[in-house]
């Protein structure tokens, strides 16, 4: 399945020479870092890590840059070079790494000399040894201060809220959701701090608690939520009682196993977006919850054959006086699902009708057009269930000479 770490809205700038590490999964890759344990996620589930992707927006860089695959913080074996001031998608459709259970899984980026680079989006694939399972993180870099401190984050995204219902995201499948982890990188508090899941408001199964003034990656490997398809989902971050120190939360994780090549292109944020009246702009397929006018910037070719359905968007506000339209796009042009948002409307929405499909070349992305009369449409959450209808990928264990091939299908 594919994961994406999206920053089409804002292309993050690496300046020339700079080395810096990106969060992997389905997230918003906002929270870069210098310090590559601030954007590890200890990848339990064993599998293949193919199709390394990038997007530059810009390249001023006259010298070489480079995406490269990370694990245990040495290089793996996929590796993307940019030649100077080349821009738009890069890949390396020939290498493939595997990871055992818990391995530290990153992106690093470096800059070439002469000039800066415009990161919009990283990507690789991700093919597990059993089943369907797709990663699914929020980037966070936030420290609370406090007592009985209560905020919620979206399963793919960023950012933090009071308000649960904006980052909350539907499954529209039965799906097993696991191996809930959190990363901290400072914690000052005398308390213990946890991260919960939440199904439909309510606390779910999965728990981690972080001891007093410990620091790294936490997990519950035990514990796990199953989803019925119209399950709400999102996380919980709460401190003890300690009133006086603080933690540093840098990222919440978890993965969504299917056994019917299931999962959710999820995108979400607490800090909401916001576009004024009659203007389009063009959103990521997953991880990222932010737009841009340059739909270039948003499109990621996934590199594997899906069905697209139940397209949904969550909407916190709206001062747009004029039905607003949230859509499919494929290869620059619209697809079969939609969903039209009425005058001052606000809540969820669904397209429970519609579905489209897309291929391994494809270019796709949404469209969020506003109104043409009013304020101003803000939107927090959006995504799709996805089918994988054709998949062929490459698992190789530990002996690097054998390569087992196998395909997904939609039944």
């Amino acid at each position: 399945m594919l994961h994406l770490s999206g920053l089409a809205n804002a292309p993050l700038q690496v300046n020339a020479g700079v080395t810096t590490y990106f969060l992997p999964g389905q997230t918003y890759g906002v929270n870069n870092s210098a310090t590559e344990s601030n954007n590890q996620i200890a990848w339990r589930t064993t599998g293949s890590f193919s199709l390394l992707y990038c997007r530059l927006s810009v390249n001023n860089s006259t010298g070489t840059s480079s995406v490269v695959f990370r694990k245990n913080t040495a290089a793996g074996n996929q590796s993307i070079a940019i030649g100077p001031l080349l821009s738009g998608e890069f890949s390396d459709s020939t290498d493939i790494d595997t990871n055992q259970a818990g391995d530290l899984i990153a992106f690093q980026v470096t800059a070439g000399g002469g000039g800066a680079i415009g990161v919009a989006l990283l990507a690789f694939q991700f093919v597990s040894s059993v089943k369907t399972v797709t990663r699914y993180a929020s980037s966070l870099g936030v420290s609370f201060t406090g007592g009985s401190v209560t905020r919620y984050t979206p399963t793919a995204g960023n950012a933090y809220t009071l308000a649960e219902t904006a980052v909350q995201f539907k499954v529209e499948a039965p799906l097993v959701w696991q191996n809930l982890q959190v990363n901290v990188s400072a914690n000052t508090r005398i308390d213990i701090n946890t991260l919960k899941s939440r199904v439909n408001t309510a606390n779910g199964n999965q728990a981690v608690s972080v001891p007093a003034t410990t620091t790294g990656i936490f997990e519950d490997l035990s514990d796990t939520d199953i989803l019925a398809a119209g399950a709400l989902i999102d996380y919980q971050l709460a401190t003890g009682t300690d009133n006086a120190h603080s933690i540093t939360w840098q990222s919440a994780s978890s993965e969504l196993s299917s056994s019917a090549q299931q999962g959710c292109f999820i995108a979400g944020t607490a800090a909401s977006n916001t576009i004024g009246p009659s203007v389009t702009h063009y959103l990521c397929a997953c991880g990222i919850s932010g737009d841009t006018a340059t739909e270039a910037n948003a499109q990621v070719r996934p590199n594997f054959a899906a069905m697209l359905a139940h397209l949904e968007l969550y909407i916190v506000a709206n001062g747009i006086t004029a039905a607003s339209t949230f859509a499919f796009r494929k290869n620059t042009g619209y697809g079969n699902q939609s969903i039209s948002v009425g005058s001052s409307a606000s809540g969820y929405f669904e397209d429970a009708l519609d579905q489209d499909s897309f291929n391994a070349g494809d270019e796709i992305d949404y469209s969020l057009t506003a109104g043409a009369s009013g304020s101003s449409i803000q939107y927090s959450s959006f995504g799709s269930l996805a089918t994988a209808t054709f998949f062929v990928a490459q698992f190789i264990p530990d002996c690097p000479t054998i390569i087992i091939r196998y395909q997904d299908y939609i039944y």
